[in-house]
């Protein structure tokens, strides 16, 4: 239910980012979570055309497993996943 309503207030009021509950921290985990399952959808496309990093999407993703560890794992793989496809590149 906050998840939710933390969707609806941000269409006013933009994204505030919380942090002082542990459901706070899942809802953000989620916010990670959504641009990461959009690129995977569409093949990687957006990384690639804008040459995206492997450090770049992890620092996005950098705090997200405060939130939910098995989400953490699950946007470790398909990070590395897309990196070993050449979707993401290396960092030099």
């Amino acid at each position: 239910m906050m998840a939710l309503i933390h969707d609806i207030v941000e269409i006013d009021a933009g994204d505030t980012y919380a942090y002082e509950t542990p459901e706070a921290k899942f809802a953000h985990t989620m916010d990670n979570l959504q641009p990461l399952l959009l690129n995977t959808s569409n093949g990687g496309g957006d990384w690639k055309e804008h040459g995206v990093s492997k450090s770049q999407v992890l620092g996005r993703q950098s705090k997200s497993g405060r939130g939910s560890q098995e989400i953490w794992e699950y946007i470790r793989e398909r990070i590395e996943e897309f990196t070993t496809k050449g979707v993401i590149r290396e960092d030099a």
